[in-house]
């Protein structure tokens, strides 16, 4: 658990808060433990003036946003580089049309 208190006017600090949303992590899930100082994963928790954000961190391959990048064209021929840079292209996100000569 994370806590991160956007609105300093809350009551609780943020220690508080992730003790006590681990506590109702707790109760809800009993198969599921709760480690403040050594965590596995972790629950991030945003308190707003008027909302309470929880997101999990996933690790990804990374990239451009969805709908952000366009397609390319390799041209494919002796060298190694250009494969290379196709891959980390591919990687990003961008679709990749090959040619060859």
């Amino acid at each position: 658990m994370i806590a991160c208190r956007a609105d300093k006017n809350c009551l609780r600090i943020s220690s508080e808060v992730e003790r006590w949303l681990g506590r109702l992590v707790v109760q809800a899930a009993p198969e599921l433990s709760v480690s403040l100082r050594n965590p596995q994963n972790a629950l991030f928790i945003e308190v707003l003036s008027s909302a309470i954000g929880l997101w999990v961190r996933e690790s990804a391959w990374g990239g451009l946003p969805v709908g952000s990048s366009s397609d390319a064209v390799c041209i494919l021929s002796v060298g190694f580089a250009l494969p290379v840079a196709s891959y980390l292209m591919m990687k990003r996100g961008v679709r990749v049309h090959w040619s060859y000569f």
